[in-house]
């Protein structure tokens, strides 16, 4: 528990806090306070996610590995069928 405290402190620090509509804020403000959109694609936000070392550090490596491996697995899984098959 106390690791999961400390990352929630250190993530605090490490990323501006907002509070609003982020749309109403020009660009460049949105860019000071690191504000920006998230993937929409699954296969996109894993690599975010891979590749954001604070985001990462809250799962351990192992968990981290299985969680980013089972989605990649879905993703096989369901290329090529139809929405209507989803």
């Amino acid at each position: 528990m106390d690791r999961l405290v400390l990352s929630d402190v250190a993530w605090a620090r490490v990323v501006p806090l907002f509070s609003g509509d982020s749309k109403k804020l020009a660009g460049p403000e949105r860019e000071r306070l690191g504000l920006h959109r998230l993937p929409a694609i699954l296969e996109m936000a894993l690599a975010a996610l891979e590749g954001d070392a604070v985001a990462s550090a809250f799962l351990h490596s192992k968990v981290l590995a299985t969680h980013v491996g089972m989605k990649r697995a879905e993703i096989a899984a369901i290329s090529g069928l139809a929405p209507a098959e989803l």
